[in-house]
């Protein structure tokens, strides 16, 4: 019987792990979904004479999924670097935040002029609509335990002393003549 418990918890346990690693691959693939067709949409709203790295724009929209960007904080070139959003929208976007102050939601981007209800859908999973906030006191602990941090070291160390070019009297190459 003892054998038996051991064996059902081990097959629920291995069972409750392929679920969730399922479901993780769901959400990344999902994920994945909707910035391919924010990406087939701005290319479509792109110029023909506009170069565009899609690879960057992908990594980018990927990084604003995770982050969404805070339009209430967000400067003019944060703005263009979503590419979902006209000058002019930008414009009228920045006029509206002096105007009126900071938007309660992503949503009252409707009041704005010239945003309309598919321009915010489409941006919706890359945006977001925070109060303004100050650093405050930061604390180094909670930056170090709550933050994303990347540290990227580089080292080079050449093993033999470097002569550079030495013509020798079968390459044919004279000796440039020498500065007074």
């Amino acid at each position: 019987m003892r054998v038996l418990k051991h064996a059902f918890l081990r097959l629920l346990s291995a069972s409750l792990c392929c679920l969730f690693a399922t479901g993780i691959a769901a959400q990344e693939e999902q994920k994945n979904s909707i910035i391919e067709q924010r990406i087939e949409a701005i290319a479509a709203m792109l110029e023909e004479d506009t170069e565009l790295d899609f690879t960057t724009l992908f990594d980018d929209l990927a990084d604003y999924f995770e982050n969404p960007l805070n339009i209430n904080t967000a400067t003019v070139e944060e703005l263009q670097a979503l590419y979902m959003f006209s000058d002019l929208q930008i414009q009228s976007l920045m006029r509206h935040r002096s105007r009126f102050g900071p938007l309660g939601s992503i949503y009252e981007l409707q009041a704005v002029n010239n945003f309309d209800l598919q321009t915010i859908r489409l941006a919706a999973p890359f945006i977001t609509a925070l109060p303004p906030v100050g650093l405050g006191k930061v604390d180094l602990k909670d930056l170090l335990a709550k933050g994303k941090n990347d540290l990227f070291l580089r080292y080079r160390r050449v093993i033999e002393p470097q002569a550079g070019y030495q013509p020798t009297e079968d390459d044919g190459v004279t000796e440039p003549p020498a500065f007074r």
